[in-house]
């Protein structure tokens, strides 16, 4: 079975995280099946055709869709301590900027 991984970005495509785009290229080079979620496009133009392939078959979930809400309750049932860790991290990261937080 190929192994699959999935990403989870606030914006696709985005300048400042051209990064992604060449991890993924990587990935997918490497037989890596690759799902890139965004909660919003990015703004600005596509930079290059391998940003510009991603983004097309990126899916944009909205922060509070049922999708993303049931994907976080999959991932407690499966890993609590992961999960609740992670959202520690995030929450202790951001605490001091609500927005941030937020959109975090």
């Amino acid at each position: 079975m190929k192994p699959r991984i999935a990403y989870w970005v606030s914006r696709f495509p985005k300048t400042s995280e051209t990064f992604i785009v060449d991890e993924v290229i990587a990935l997918e080079q490497a037989g890596v099946d690759v799902v890139l979620y965004a909660l919003a496009h990015g703004r600005g133009a596509v930079v290059g055709e391998d940003a510009a392939r991603l983004d097309a078959r990126c899916i944009r979930v909205p922060v509070l869709s049922p999708r993303l809400l049931l994907a976080q309750v999959q991932w407690l049932l499966r890993a609590p301590i992961r999960l609740l860790g992670i959202w520690a991290r995030v929450i202790a990261r951001h605490a001091h900027a609500p927005r941030e937080l937020a959109r975090a």
